[in-house]
């Protein structure tokens, strides 16, 4: 009775096929957590390709904006932590960002929007 308990309590075999014979992958050796540097840069590249896939279909076109946005934002919380002034300086820092990256991508809308109201159109002399 002991034997069915186990049995039935016991993972299930799972096997590949390498080389075209069957190895349970409960054999294969575990990785080696000092595994070389390559791999941790495949998984890097994979990771980036994969949040770049997802910037590019949320917000299309504006890959540079989204990314000196954030950039923006992660520098301004690095330098101020708290407080009215400083969020509010996030926020410069944010919309500076989204505007450099607007410009990279080659749609620079807030810059042109702070071209038309400081233009000279504008100067009351």
């Amino acid at each position: 009775m002991a034997d069915k308990t186990a049995d039935r309590n016991a993972a299930p075999r799972v096997t590949v096929e390498v080389d075209g014979a069957d190895v349970d992958v409960r054999d294969a050796p575990a990785p080696d957590p000092r595994a070389s540097g390559a791999e941790a840069r495949r998984r890097a590249a994979a990771a980036r390709d994969a949040a770049a896939t997802w910037v590019d279909g949320a917000f299309p076109g504006h890959r540079n904006a989204v990314l000196f946005g954030a950039l923006g934002f992660v520098c301004a919380l690095l330098i101020f932590w708290i407080g009215f002034f400083q969020a509010l300086l996030v926020a410069v820092f944010v919309v500076c960002g989204v505007a450099f990256g607007q410009w990279l991508d080659g749609d620079p809308r807030i810059v042109n929007g702070v071209k038309r109201l400081l233009g000279p159109g504008n100067d009351p002399r």
